[in-house]
């Protein structure tokens, strides 16, 4: 189970590079935000990794289904939340998205950016393809510690991440591309 929900993480690392990047040249990514989620997420992550060893794969699976419903009904519920563009979020607000989303995309071997993005619209009330422009910057270089370190503890199965990044990267792109429109 664990192997399963590692092995795809290294696979995002330049699916997520190749969306974000046509998010960045449309000047969506907002990069305060992807500066300090970054400083408090990657330690977080490589914590959250580490800790993967002591907790079982059918445990992991679990809770990434729990956490995925849990935002799921969040997104669900919508609402207006977006901030004035010329309000920027609160630091202690993006240190705590930061930390809690590096511990459970280290925890779940995931970039993080499926919790991101809901979480900058909702908490820091970032308008959405902002937050998704700004969630794919902030994945990218959360996918790679915590690969560093799955991938140490064994957990990683190479052969998947390939078949991942083949189709990942490409449709990746093309998504980007349709959300932009």
């Amino acid at each position: 189970a664990i192997v399963a929900v590692a092995a795809p993480l290294p696979a995002t690392i330049p699916s997520t590079m190749a969306a974000g990047a046509a998010y960045a040249r449309e000047r969506l990514v907002d990069w305060r935000v992807v500066r300090w989620t970054v400083a408090a997420g990657v330690p977080a992550t490589v914590a959250g990794a580490i800790a993967s060893r002591w907790v079982g794969g059918g445990a992991l699976v679990a809770v990434t289904d729990v956490v995925l419903v849990g935002v799921g009904l969040r997104v669900l519920r919508g609402g207006d939340h977006e901030r004035d563009a010329a309000a920027p979020p609160r630091a202690a607000a993006l240190v705590g998205v930061a930390v809690a989303v590096g511990v459970a995309s280290g925890l779940l071997a995931n970039s993080g950016g499926f919790l991101l993005a809901p979480l900058f619209v909702t908490v820091l009330r970032m308008p959405i393809k902002r937050a998704l422009a700004t969630s794919l910057a902030v994945a990218t270089a959360l996918a790679v510690p915590g690969t560093v370190v799955h991938a140490w503890l064994g957990h990683i199965d190479w052969t998947i991440v390939l078949v991942f990044g083949l189709t990942a990267v490409p449709l990746s792109v093309a998504g980007a591309k349709v959300a932009l429109r």
